[in-house]
C-alpha cells in the first residue's frame, strides 16, 4: 500500500491520502486540504471532541474508547481515594504547620465498605467499578 504525506501538518499529525485523519486537537479546517477523507480517528476516549468540532457529514468517526480505560479508572480512583482520605485539606494544614490529625480523623473514611455509584458503564465505568470492588467498595 502506498501512503503519500500531504503537504502541511496539523499539530504533530500529517494528513495522508489513504483517507484517514488522526485528530489530537486543533481545527478541522485542515480537512479542507486533505482531499477525500472518509475516516477520522480521535485518540480520546469519547466523541466529545468530534461533536464540539463538528465532524463533517459522510466522515466515519472513531475513538480510542477502551484503550485508556484502565489508566483513566486508576486516575479516577486515585482522586477518589485522595478525597476520601482528606489529602487536599491535610496538605493545606501541613503547609500552614497546623497538625490537626486528631480533629480530622473522624472525617477520614475508608473506601472499603463504602457504596460507590458509577454513572455510565462503558469501558471506563466498568474498569472503575471492577477496581473499586477490588478495594472493598460495593
Amino acid at each position: 500500500m502506498r501512503v503519500d504525506i500531504l503537504p502541511g501538518k496539523v499539530g504533530n499529525e500529517a494528513l495522508v491520502t489513504i483517507g484517514l485523519y488522526i485528530q489530537h486537537q486543533g481545527p478541522l479546517a485542515a480537512l479542507d486540504h486533505a482531499g477525500s477523507v472518509g475516516w477520522m480517528h480521535f485518540v480520546s476516549s469519547g466523541y466529545d471532541q468530534a461533536l464540539k468540532m463538528g465532524v463533517p457529514r459522510g466522515i466515519q468517526a472513531t475513538s480510542a474508547t477502551s484503550v485508556k480505560a484502565s489508566n483513566i479508572a486508576e486516575h479516577a480512583l486515585t482522586l477518589l481515594l485522595a478525597l476520601k482520605r482528606q489529602l487536599p485539606e491535610l496538605g493545606r494544614h501541613q503547609r500552614a504547620h497546623q497538625w490537626r490529625r486528631t480533629e480530622m480523623r473522624p472525617h477520614i473514611v475508608a473506601l472499603e465498605g463504602s457504596t460507590l455509584c458509577v454513572i455510565g458503564m462503558g469501558a471506563i465505568g466498568r474498569a472503575v467499578a471492577r477496581k473499586a470492588h477490588g478495594l472493598g467498595a460495593r
